[in-house]
């Protein structure tokens, strides 16, 4: 979709004069029969690309002065997308447009480019920061200043400065969707995504500097596409990544459509190794999975990928939500029983529920459970029939697979970024960071065994039980499990299932 603006034609008038008034001058007026003024003029600043901003027909990027002052650019003639035009200064000349009558916005057709530096300047740099998520495939750089949310549920989300808590702020939101069946991006689409009934308009693109191919959603959808959303499919063969940037703070747009342009334009997918992660020894870089270590046993996911993909265009019913909802994690139970982890697309409130497979590809809802404060979920209706029994955690994002030991359950901490398993008739509780698991409901300081999560370089407090099982990771990080011997083999087996997500 494109952003619309209220013409004001008192302020292009304005904006007009102003451009008189910058570096470079004009030559002679077009002829007074035409219906727009047209002059040659020379210009000094760095070329930004609009991304998904549209002012006119025309205008692709737009030129920023030292003074803060834009103009709105094309060409005919040179590729101002050019990677060896980015973050350099340049010398542009061309013609600039403005409609006689004041409405639209003047428009430069860039007819001559110099560079004014040898060199990139460094400052477009600073301030951004390598995102790599290695369990869903895919890493770019965002600013620094932008608040990472919902990482470990498979749905992570770049939030704007501002107090989201109060007000919606602008955030891009990444998802990875699974094309089981190696369809080209616009078969998968049409066949997976596009609403049947009313149909979206959409363009085939490809996007960074290795022109992965990608979908843009023209048209706003109320589920697809948002009236304030922008949304791209990016194709990764077995994968399909969905990024929406939602933009709700009017008085940013244009400064964060131009950085959610440059975020997209550095979107790498690891599949065939990623050029950002070449340089993620950088300062500020961020892995998702550094230090990350797993038991994982090797298991073949075809046949759970076939009831994932089965199951995803139901499973907003087979919820009972409203809204939409994305998977994020599925147990299977046995060959008939799924629990299904969400989260829904508009609240991200997070649920879970127990889904029976029926014959063919038909599905039924045993149980719906919501986050508990004792257990990690806390059954809300039906009958958790599955309980207890052997489970495989499968992860349509990284298409990879874990066995969870009987009678044990996965636990998940999105404050300390870690993932465990644990007796599954246990309950469990926490303070600051120790954790207490027991066999019946408890307050904190309470437990048959003690996680503590210990910072690098931290101190231990002084305990009244021994320690069963230490574990140390490679960032200094160590998770000590205290507790009476009786309990030391149910401690090892919960080391063992620790998972580091950074």
């Amino acid at each position: 979709m494109s952003f619309r603006f209220m013409r004001k034609p008192f302020v292009l008038v304005g904006l007009f004069f102003s451009l008189l008034g910058l570096t470079g001058c004009f030559g002679d007026s077009a002829p007074e029969d035409q219906e727009v003024s047209s002059s040659y003029a020379t210009y000094e600043g760095e070329i930004q690309s609009l991304g998904t901003v549209k002012f006119s027909g025309e205008a692709t990027h737009l030129l920023r002065m030292e003074d803060g002052t834009v103009i709105y650019l094309y060409s005919e003639q040179y590729d101002l997308s050019d990677e060896s035009y980015q973050n350099r200064l340049l010398f542009l000349g061309g013609n600039v447009t403005l409609p006689e009558n004041g409405e639209g916005k003047p428009i430069m057709e860039v007819t001559f480019v110099k560079f004014l530096e040898d060199k990139p300047t460094t400052e477009a740099s600073e301030g951004w920061t390598i995102y790599s998520n290695e369990e869903m495939g895919f890493a770019f750089k965002h600013p620094s200043d932008w608040l990472l949310l919902n990482h470990g549920t498979g749905v992570p989300r770049f939030v704007a400065p501002g107090d989201y808590s109060s007000e919606p702020v602008d955030e891009v939101e990444i998802k990875a969707l699974l094309n089981t069946e190696n369809l080209s991006l616009e078969e998968w689409f049409n066949v997976y995504e596009n609403d049947p009934v009313d149909p979206v308009a959409y363009e085939l693109s490809a996007i960074g500097s290795k022109q992965i191919p990608a979908l843009k959603l023209e048209d706003y959808h109320a589920i697809l596409n948002p009236e304030n959303g922008t949304t791209f499919y990016i194709y990764d063969g077995g994968r399909i990544f969905k990024v929406t940037y939602h933009s709700f703070q009017e008085e940013q747009r244009i400064e964060h459509a131009k950085l959610f342009s440059d975020m997209l334009y550095s979107f790498d997918v690891l599949s065939d190794g990623a050029d950002l992660m070449e340089s993620s020894g950088e300062e500020g870089a961020v892995d998702a999975t550094d230090g990350m270590q797993s038991d994982t046993d090797t298991v073949d996911t075809s046949e759970y990928q076939e009831v994932v993909q089965a199951m995803t265009s139901s499973l907003k019913t087979l919820a009972s939500s409203f809204d939409p909802v994305t998977a994020t994690t599925y147990e299977f139970v046995e060959s008939d029983y799924v629990y299904v982890n969400y989260v829904n697309d508009f609240n991200s409130e997070e649920g879970r529920i127990l889904v029976r497979r029926l014959s063919g590809n038909q599905f039924e809802t045993l149980a719906t459970f919501k986050p508990g404060a004792a257990t990690d979920w806390e059954l809300i209706s039906g009958t958790d029939e599955a309980k207890g029994k052997p489970r495989v955690l499968f992860s349509p994002a990284s298409n990879t697979a874990t066995p969870i030991a009987e009678g044990y359950r996965w636990f998940e901490s999105p404050t300390y970024e870690f993932q465990l398993q644990y007796p599954s008739a246990w309950y469990y509780a926490r303070s600051e960071n120790f954790f207490y698991f027991n066999d019946e409901p408890i307050d904190a300081m309470k437990g048959l065994i003690m996680l503590e999560v210990l910072a690098p370089g931290g101190l231990s407090p002084e305990v009244d039980q021994s320690i069963l099982v230490s574990r140390s990771f490679e960032d200094g990080t160590i998770f000590n499990f205290y507790g009476n011997s009786e309990y030391e083999e149910i401690a090892q087996v919960m080391a063992d299932s620790v998972v580091r997500e950074n």
